[in-house]
């Protein structure tokens, strides 16, 4: 995971991107990501890799194959621990089922993302 989101170690402030929560409550403006590594380091970006989807499975009580229901859009705030015991905290951007079933239509992003995520920069 921090190979993904582009820190230097375990917790917050190592070098990963942050999203800053007082512009994510609806009417209160776009979200504003701000690069903490690379050519941008400090400055508002418009997309970033600790924005990540994640399938959400549905795996039978008594074993049988695993299915996919729906899938979860996060940003990766960042992470704790190693191996198992390794604890992810996430800010969900988005949720969306997928189906045939009523209330569970496809949600699609322009064909790259199952689930729309609008990031803007002013």
């Amino acid at each position: 995971m921090q190979c993904l989101i582009n820190a230097s170690g375990s917790g917050p402030g190592q070098g990963q991107d942050s999203l800053d929560p007082a512009n994510f409550l609806a009417g209160s403006g776009p979200m504003q990501i701000t690069a903490n590594s690379g050519p941008l380091n400090g400055r508002l970006v418009l997309t970033s890799n600790s924005i990540t989807t994640f399938p959400i499975i549905d795996t039978p009580i008594t074993g049988g194959q695993a299915t996919v229901v729906g899938f979860l859009q996060a940003f990766v705030n960042y992470e704790n621990g190693t191996g198992s015991s390794t604890q992810v905290n996430l800010t969900i951007l988005n949720v969306a089922g997928c189906g045939n079933t009523a209330g569970t239509t496809v949600i699609s992003g322009g064909g790259v993302s199952p689930v729309p995520v609008r990031l803007i920069h002013q």
